[in-house]
């Protein structure tokens, strides 16, 4: 029975002794050498407020989560890629007494208390663990939004077990599956999807070097792999990978070098056995379910990943939720749905049809903000929920637009209409008017010019309906901004352009 986190780990240490529990390309760490350096590391940690885990992915990431939380801390994971901005603010928010870096970022943690993570739980501490409650504070995870107003999320233990007890119901795992963890552990969806949930089954969970697309491919291949984690973005770029192997290998030709995977199945491409059985050879013949979440995903992929073999579970959630509140196979799920609330947790829409979660996972509350109070927590995304339970996220309520003519509108259900193959990267932004009105406006990226991109916006427009037609563009020199899960922030986006008074906006 799993109650606290670590009872993760000291439980695999019972069950499942020898098997290897967390591996990268220089060791493997089985349950029970997993426990014990766990168990070491929460002596010499011992008690205190909270703790930041600064540091590079990889099996000593995971040891230190372990061994922080069985020491009684609260622990808050923070990127090796943050900048030294949201260090400093984040730090101070959440209240940071000491850091478990690695011995390359210790210089740069605002906070001097600091464990090297390489050294955690090597030696022999004495002393006894304390008893932990499932309603202790586990973890601190901001939001996405502005340093200066951080929106710092307290998790519980029960609230992150909670979440795993709905996925591993649904998720089809035993001690036989191998994870590839390519996604930062310091994100809710990888950490508890990717890392905790495999765990309590006696999966391994094995871990890249770097997240590049050809790394990814090897390790699949040569590890075993039998699941994968990813967000649209980075399944994208493994399939212009994919391609560009099959053309170098002339399998296919080279005019479809720099499409998507996605635009391949139109052609039914995919529907050739000779191109299946190539791309199953790169991929290795292990890969069976790949979990895709972060972002909305092309409902074609679900075509090309059946074609191939391979599962695909579609899921959605936030950080207040622990993060998961839907997880389904995608061949259960209607053309454009995120899937059904797990079975611990409750969906519903109030009268605005933003949609409601209730269950164990919904967190204590923000830090410096009151406890969460209400039965039900309010998303803040706009969708409907069909009589099956299916889920549809239609838009979120603080990116709607108000236009000038009172229509409230949703960058995601308008970029569906501004898709082209000559943009690199694309999305809505809201520009105010003089009259104070939000201009849909798109930012696109692209090899193309102004006249060639104007054609292209003019022609995509006349197919919009009339509400969401849009002329207005700004054609950016760069990619733009992801976060590491791959989500466009269109937050950002706005405020950049709006400062940018040299920035024209072109009317089409």
């Amino acid at each position: 029975m799993i109650s606290v986190i670590p009872d993760i780990a000291r439980n695999g240490a019972e069950k499942f002794t020898d098997l290897p529990a967390l591996a990268d390309s220089r060791r493997v760490f089985s349950y029970q050498a997993l426990w014990e350096r766990v168990e070491m590391g929460a002596k010499q940690l011992g008690g205190g407020g909270t703790i930041a885990l600064y540091a590079s992915p990889g099996p000593d990431w995971v040891v230190a989560l372990f061994a922080a939380l069985a020491a009684g801390r609260c622990v808050f994971p923070v990127s090796h890629k943050e900048s030294s901005e949201f260090l400093q603010t984040s730090f101070v928010h959440a209240g940071v007494e000491q850091v478990i870096c690695s011995s390359t970022l210790c210089d740069k943690s605002p906070v001097h208390k600091t464990v090297e993570i390489e050294t955690l739980g090597l030696n022999k501490y004495s002393g006894t663990l304390p008893e932990i409650s499932p309603d202790y504070r586990a973890l601190i995870s901001f939001t996405s939004g502005s340093t200066q107003e951080p929106k710092a999320v307290l998790l519980s233990h029960n609230n992150i077990v909670a979440n795993i007890r709905g996925l591993i119901e649904v998720q089809q795992v035993t001690s036989d599956d191998v994870f590839l963890s390519v996604l930062p552990p310091s994100h809710l969806f990888e950490l508890v999807v990717g890392n905790l949930a495999p765990m309590v089954l006696g999966a391994s969970i094995h871990f890249t070097a770097t997240p590049l697309p050809n790394r990814i491919l090897q390790a699949l291949r040569k590890q075993g792999i039998t699941y994968l984690l990813l967000v649209p973005a980075l399944l994208e770029m493994l399939a212009s990978e994919l391609i560009d192997i099959l053309i170098d290998d002339h399998i296919l030709p080279d005019e479809l070098r720099g499409l998507s995977l996605e635009v391949i199945a139109e052609s039914s491409l995919t529907q050739s056995a000779d191109i299946v059985s190539a791309i199953r050879n790169i991929i290795g013949p292990g890969l069976h379910s790949i979990v895709v979440g972060g972002a909305a995903l092309d409902p074609r992929w679900q075509q090309v990943l059946s074609a191939l073999g391979i599962e695909l579970y579609l899921g959605y959630g936030m950080t207040e939720a622990s993060p998961i509140l839907t997880c389904s196979k995608a061949t259960d799920c209607p053309s454009g749905s995120v899937g059904k609330a797990l079975p611990n947790i409750e969906l519903r829409l109030n009268d605005r049809s933003e949609i409601l979660a209730s269950g164990p996972n919904i967190m204590q509350g923000y830090i410096g903000k009151p406890a969460r109070l209400e039965s039900w927590f309010n998303t803040g995304d706009i969708g409907r929920i069909d009589e099956a339970g299916n889920v549809f996220i239609e838009g979120r309520s603080k990116e709607a637009m108000v236009s000038a003519n009172g229509e409230t509108i949703f960058p995601d259900e308008m970029e569906a209409y501004y898709q082209h193959l000559d943009f690199i990267d694309s999305c809505v932004i809201p520009l105010s008017g003089n009259d104070g009105n939000d201009i849909p406006t798109l930012v696109i990226y692209s090899h193309l010019d102004h006249a060639e991109v104007k054609k292209i916006i003019n022609e995509m427009a006349g197919n919009a309906p009339e509400r969401l037609r849009t002329r207005n563009y700004i054609l950016s020199g760069h990619p733009l901004p992801r976060t590491e899960l791959g989500k466009i922030q269109r937050r950002k986006l706005a405020a950049m352009f709006r400062e940018q008074s040299n920035e024209k906006r072109n009317d089409a």
